[in-house]
């Protein structure tokens, strides 16, 4: 735990029990409101369940498997209703920041980020950008050449493709700024996002904020659909849950702001990490959330610090991506095992939870809905309708507790997901396991390189 030592910037002389706090715009009802007919819900579905569970004479395994998904899912929306973040009052504080952008391949899009930064409502004496060519062999530097013209932000190029943690350490060479940005390259930012997440700085122990991001390229496809209701829940609710005790568990390089000084302090460490034998080159940014977590300072998000990325829209991109991200998640969550008990009691409960689940969902899905009907000849449409039922409690959570800007989501993606999703689960968390030490990754549209 890094010491209390005094902090002589503007925000710590900022009273903070006056500060304002973000108030979700369409809550009517009081969060505890909210959540005692949550429970209520949840207690409903969860007879239903039992009941029908009991007819079918699902395996008893299953069903506690089940019943903790469900119970894990409800936590997660009690304390995001409950969740209502300390910010400092808007214009009170405006550090120095630098935004860090590592481009790969991007083409065209760096350059519509690149006029997102540009259109910062933030103090342009106080925003400096460096965007970092990691070896790009499209026209991408032809767009940045455009960038540096338009705009005047900084051009740094590495010889050849070295990873996102390369093309950041080298970013961060002559940052001296009091906040430090980092975001991908594809990303759109609100007018004013740089202007909400320094507000997210509301203590000398945040060391970091989590920015919410949407999915641009939402109404493209199912696949894209789905996904945006997934970035939805993920941000919303997850972080949020998170968040409530001051525990977030990644965030995300999509866009999240540092204290620079806590980011150098950690940024050796983080840049030699290894697995297995092998150099870290992906979940760079749980892997710094983690070090952070690990010294004991405070990670947080901002629901109104916000962005848009656009997500895969093929199914080949999208299993390229996942797949990615659940080596990330095994690894760092291994990581984060030893340390995560010093967290508040809440969020290490949700740390724990989550990683035990996710690793035996494949083991529980594949073997009652793949294994045991070919080697016993049952039938594993029980156990399909009962993943329905747990994913139709999230459902009718989100369609009940929803916000506006959800509305263009859709009302059924997420049941329509549950194949896609029951997939995901069989084969890419095995998948990811089996090829752990791999240090390519793929992304949306440039399927044979390595960022």
């Amino acid at each position: 735990m890094p010491s209390k030592i005094e902090d002589n910037s503007v925000e710590e002389m900022l009273d903070y029990s006056q500060a304002p706090f973000y108030t979700k715009e369409n809550d009517k009802s009081s969060p505890y409101e909210i959540v005692f007919w949550m429970c209520i819900v949840a207690s409903l579905m969860l007879v239903v369940y039992l009941r029908v569970t009991r007819m079918l004479e699902l395996d008893w395994v299953f069903i506690i498997y089940s019943l903790a998904v469900s119970f894990t899912i409800l936590a997660r929306y009690v304390f995001y209703h409950l969740f209502n973040p300390k910010l400092l009052p808007a214009g009170a504080w405006s550090p120095s920041v630098q935004v860090i952008l590592p481009c790969m391949n991007e083409s065209d899009r760096v350059y519509k980020t690149a006029k997102s930064l540009y259109n910062q409502d933030y103090p342009k004496d106080k925003l400096s950008v460096i965007i970092v060519n990691d070896g790009s062999t499209d026209d991408t530097d032809e767009w940045l050449l455009k960038i540096n013209q338009d705009f005047g932000w900084s051009i740094s190029t590495l010889s050849s493709n070295q990873g996102k943690r390369a093309a950041i350490a080298e970013g961060m060479k002559n940052n001296k700024s009091e906040i430090t940005v980092l975001m991908d390259s594809d990303v759109i930012l609100s007018s004013n996002s740089i202007s909400e997440i320094v507000r997210g700085f509301s203590g000398y122990n945040v060391a970091a904020v989590c920015g919410n991001t949407s999915v641009a390229n939402e109404n493209k496809n199912i696949l894209t659909r789905v996904q945006s209701q997934y970035y939805y829940i993920s941000y919303r609710t997850f972080k949020s849950s998170e968040a409530y005790f001051r525990t977030v568990l990644c965030c995300n390089g999509c866009f999240s702001a540092y204290r620079s000084d806590r980011l150098f302090s950690v940024m050796g460490e983080w840049q030699s990490q290894t697995f297995l034998g092998t150099k870290r080159t992906f979940s760079d940014d749980r892997s710094l959330t983690n070090l952070l977590l690990k010294e004991g300072w405070d990670t947080v998000y901002h629901p109104g610090a916000k962005s848009s990325t656009y997500v895969p829209e093929k199914l080949s991109e999208y299993v390229n991506q996942q797949t990615r991200w659940r080596k990330g998640f095994f690894i760092e969550s291994v990581y984060a095992l030893k340390s995560m008990w010093r967290r508040p009691f809440g969020g290490a409960f949700l740390f724990y939870m989550n990683f035990f689940l996710g690793l035996m969902v494949p083991v529980v899905l594949g073997y009652y809905i793949l294994i045991n009907p070919i080697s016993s000849g049952a039938t594993p449409f029980g156990y399909v309708g009962a993943i329905f039922m747990i994913t139709l409690l999230h459902q009718i959570f989100f369609l009940i507790f929803r916000e506006a800007d959800a509305l263009n989501i859709g009302y059924l993606a997420l049941i329509t997901a549950v194949p896609l999703w029951t997939f995901a689960a069989i084969i890419l968390i095995p998948l990811a396991l089996l090829t752990i030490k791999g240090t390519r990754w793929l992304t949306r549209s440039h399927s044979s390189e390595t960022k």
